[in-house]
C-alpha cells in the first residue's frame, strides 16, 4: 500500500472520487466550468469537482500537456503545466481568470 504520513494514497483517490460523484464542487462561474469539461474529457472520467486534485484523479503528465493545450485553445490563455499537476480545477480557473483580466480592460 502506498502511504504518504500515514494516508493512504487510494483512499485520498477513493475520497477525491466520492466527492466528485456526489457533486459537492460545482462550477461557480464559466472558467470553471469550462475547466472541469476539459479535465473531465482528457482523464476520461464523466465528471470532475472543482476541488479535485488532478494527480489524485489518475492525471499525468501528458494528460496535463494536453489540458494546456485544450485550455489555450478554447480560452487563448496559456496555463503551467506545474498548476495542472499541482491544483486543482478552482485554482488552475483562478489563475485564467487573473490573466483574462487585463485583457478585457
Amino acid at each position: 500500500m502506498n502511504q504518504c504520513n500515514g494516508v493512504s494514497s487510494t483512499g485520498i483517490e477513493h475520497d477525491s472520487k466520492m466527492r466528485a460523484a456526489a457533486g459537492t464542487g460545482d462550477a461557480r462561474n464559466p472558467i470553471e466550468k469550462t475547466i472541469a469539461q476539459i479535465w473531465a474529457k482528457v482523464l476520461g472520467v464523466d465528471r470532475v469537482d472543482i476541488h479535485d486534485n488532478f494527480l489524485l484523479l489518475g492525471g499525468e503528465s501528458l494528460m496535463a500537456t494536453q489540458i494546456a493545450s485544450e485550455v489555450m485553445s478554447q480560452l487563448d490563455v496559456e496555463v503551467s503545466i506545474r498548476s495542472i499537476l499541482v491544483g486543482t480545477v478552482a485554482e488552475v480557473a483562478e489563475e485564467v481568470a487573473a490573466k483574462l483580466e487585463p485583457m478585457a480592460k
